[in-house]
């Protein structure tokens, strides 16, 4: 990843002739959740992986960057009720390094665990904020 012209905080990484922005606060997350969960992998494993994810994103035109809740109300979540994953996040807004994500091939090696509609947990406490599309929020909660 290189430098971005217009902002110190502004990173490309490229591909070919593609290439894509990240800002340094998400670089430096997205780092540390893949030294997390692709333990021993070198640093180009590291920007191939980081490539293909934000173009997946991308692709959906941000769609990784979904509302969700104020950190605050994660760290009550945490403290009162030990909610550590979430149900429907991304490796850009995911708040816990465990998470449920619509694309387990790009998202897995930054801690997804895939769909929600996938996941099935004996028993816990978790954060669910599905998008804001009725059929998916019906799905949501007939799956929980």
């Amino acid at each position: 990843a290189e430098p971005g012209a217009e902002a110190a905080e502004a990173y490309a990484v490229c591909c070919g002739k593609a290439k894509l922005r990240i800002n340094s606060p998400h670089l430096q997350k997205m780092k540390a959740l893949h030294q997390m969960y692709s333990r021993g992998a070198e640093e180009g494993q590291f920007l191939r992986d980081l490539f293909c994810v934000l173009l997946r994103y991308e692709t959906l035109q941000g769609g990784g960057f979904q509302a969700a809740l104020p950190g605050p109300c994660f760290d009550v979540l945490l403290r009162h009720f030990d909610v550590r994953m979430e149900l429907f996040a991304s490796p850009f807004n995911s708040r816990y390094s465990r998470f449920c994500s619509a694309f387990r091939d790009t998202d897995s090696v930054f801690g997804s665990l895939g769909s929600f509609f996938d996941f099935h947990p004996p028993e816990g406490a978790y954060e669910v904020n599905p998008p804001f599309v009725p059929e998916v929020v019906s799905r949501a909660a007939a799956h929980m």
